[in-house]
C-alpha cells in the first residue's frame, strides 16, 4: 500500500498532536513541517530529520505531497486550503474553518472544483462517550430527544489572566473560545439532532485585561438554540470557571437522559437515580503510547479515515466534510449577529 505524504502548517497544536498522528500513522509519512514563526519549523523539522519552512508556500511548492494539515490561526485557513487545493493536495484544516462565511463558502468551492479530500478537524466525534450519545439517539432508545444542556470551562481567573494575548486572544484573528471551543460543541449538536432553526447567543468577556495586555475576543460564550426537530439546547462555557469544573453534556428525551462527564464517562437516569453506562474499549492502533495527548488517538483514528477517504471508499460519518464545516460557521455567524443584535437569529 502507497505511503500519503504529509506535511503540516503550523506549529503549535500541529506540532503538538498533528506530527505525532502522522508519524504514528502506517499510512503516512511525514515529509515536511511549515510554521509562521521564522525558524520554528526548521528547528522541529531538525529533530524529526523532516525538512522545515518558513514559507509556507514554498513547502507546497517544493516538496511533493498528498496531503496538508493546516494548524495555524483561522486567518490563514482560507489561503492555505485553497491554495493546496489548487495544487491538487488533499486537506485536513483546524477549526474554526476560516474567518467569515464568504471564506468558509470560497473553500467548500474549491474543495468540490478540484476534487480534493477536505475535512475540518473535529476530532471530538471520534469519542466513544459521545458517539453512544448518537448511537442512543438514532436507535431510539433515549425516546423522543427534547434537550441538550452542554455545560463546562478550563483554567480558571488566574490562568486566564496570566494567558498569552496571541491570536486566540484577537477577533481579527479568529481568536475566541465559541470558535475555539463552541465549534466543537455545535458540530457535536448538529451531528446527534440535525440543523439549528435560530439562535440567541453571548459573547463572554471575563477576563479582558491580561498581564500582558487586553484581549478583544471572548473568553467564553452561552446561548440557548432551537433545532429543526423541535428540540432545544443551552450551551455555556467560560474559561475563568475553575479546572475542577470540566465538561458535561445532558441529553433529555421522552424515555430517558443521558449525562456524558469530561467525555469520559456516561450515565443515564431513566427515574431518580444515575447508573453508569459502559464504553465500549477504545481500540486505537498500537502505536498510540499510553500517556499521549488525549487527543492524538482521535486524530490517528481520523487519518485512518481519511486515507480510506483518499483511496476511493466512502468516508465514515465520524468524519467533517468542508460542507459540514460550512453549516458550523453558519451557526457561530448567527451566534454574533445574536450577540451584536440582542435578538434571536434565524438560520432556517
Amino acid at each position: 500500500m502507497k505511503k500519503l505524504r504529509a506535511a503540516v502548517i503550523g506549529m503549535g497544536f500541529g506540532a503538538r498532536v498533528h506530527v505525532p498522528a502522522y508519524q504514528l500513522h502506517p499510512q503516512y509519512e511525514l515529509v515536511g513541517l511549515a510554521a509562521m514563526r521564522p525558524g520554528r519549523a526548521k528547528e522541529i523539522g531538525a529533530s524529526l530529520g523532516v525538512p522545515g519552512f518558513s514559507d509556507w508556500k514554498k513547502l507546497l511548492h517544493e516538496v511533493p505531497l498528498d496531503v496538508v494539515s493546516i494548524a495555524t490561526d483561522p486567518s490563514w485557513h482560507r489561503e492555505m486550503a485553497v491554495y493546496a487545493m489548487e495544487r491538487g493536495i488533499h486537506v485536513l484544516c483546524e477549526k474554526p474553518m476560516a474567518l467569515s462565511l464568504a471564506e468558509a463558502a470560497s473553500m467548500v468551492r474549491a474543495g468540490a472544483y478540484h476534487e480534493r479530500a477536505a475535512f475540518i478537524n473535529h476530532e471530538f466525534r471520534y469519542f466513544k462517550a459521545r458517539q453512544l450519545v448518537k448511537e442512543w439517539i438514532d436507535t431510539g432508545r433515549l425516546g423522543v430527544p427534547i434537550s441538550v444542556v452542554m455545560e463546562g470551562g478550563g483554567g480558571g481567573y488566574d490562568a486566564v489572566y496570566q494567558r498569552s494575548v496571541n491570536w486566540l486572544a484577537q477577533e481579527t484573528h479568529g481568536g475566541g473560545f465559541l470558535g475555539a471551543i463552541g465549534s466543537h460543541w455545535i458540530d457535536t449538536l448538529r451531528w446527534w439532532l440535525g440543523d439549528v432553526q435560530y439562535v440567541a447567543g453571548e459573547l463572554l468577556r471575563d477576563v479582558p485585561l491580561r498581564a500582558e495586555g487586553t484581549a478583544r475576543a471572548d473568553d467564553g460564550f452561552a446561548g440557548f438554540l432551537r433545532l429543526a426537530s423541535g428540540a432545544s439546547a443551552s450551551l455555556a462555557w467560560r474559561a475563568a470557571s475553575p479546572p475542577a469544573r470540566g465538561t458535561r453534556f445532558e441529553v433529555m428525551g421522552t424515555d430517558a437522559t443521558l449525562r456524558v462527564d469530561n467525555d469520559e464517562t456516561v450515565w443515564v437516569s431513566r427515574e431518580s437515580v444515575w447508573e453508569p453506562v459502559a464504553l465500549p474499549n477504545v481500540q486505537w492502533p498500537a502505536a498510540v503510547p499510553a500517556d499521549a495527548p488525549r487527543l492524538l488517538g482521535n486524530l490517528v483514528a481520523l487519518l485512518d479515515d481519511m486515507a480510506r477517504v483518499i483511496e476511493g471508499e466512502a468516508p465514515s460519518p465520524l468524519l467533517v466534510p468542508f460542507s459540514e464545516g460550512y453549516e458550523v460557521m453558519r451557526v457561530m455567524d448567527a451566534w454574533i449577529k445574536s450577540y451584536q443584535s440582542g435578538i434571536r437569529h434565524f438560520l432556517l
